[in-house]
């Protein structure tokens, strides 16, 4: 991938000007870990994020918004669109209603 595409920016630590405070240049995996390291702290939660917890999230958010998987890929960084179905989820609505088919549940 090119490294020209919006979501490919890192922070300057020590920029030139107000103006400028990023680069194009891809955020390494080190990096976003420990952000996310920061940012769970400075929640205070028990709830362990991490870069692929983020990714997930990501992935997930943009397929429900309807987003073409060609270009959650290009965001994200698959290689190929297949492995998008390894972020699938079931809605909470479905999950009672298998949980009712393997119960034997039935509404009254």
């Amino acid at each position: 991938m090119k490294n020209t595409r919006p979501l490919y920016l890192s922070i300057i630590n020590r920029p030139k000007s107000a103006d400028v405070w990023y680069t194009k240049v891809r955020i390494g995996q080190n990096t976003i870990g420990n952000l996310m390291k920061s940012m769970a702290s400075c929640l205070r939660s028990n709830k362990k994020l991490t870069n692929h917890s983020m990714r997930k999230t990501l992935v997930s958010k943009l397929k429900k918004s309807g987003q073409p998987r060609n270009v959650i890929c290009e965001i994200t960084g698959h290689a190929r669109e297949s492995s998008l179905d390894d972020y699938d989820e079931i809605d909470e609505n479905h999950r009672k209603e298998l949980s009712h088919i393997v119960s034997g549940y039935k509404e009254v």
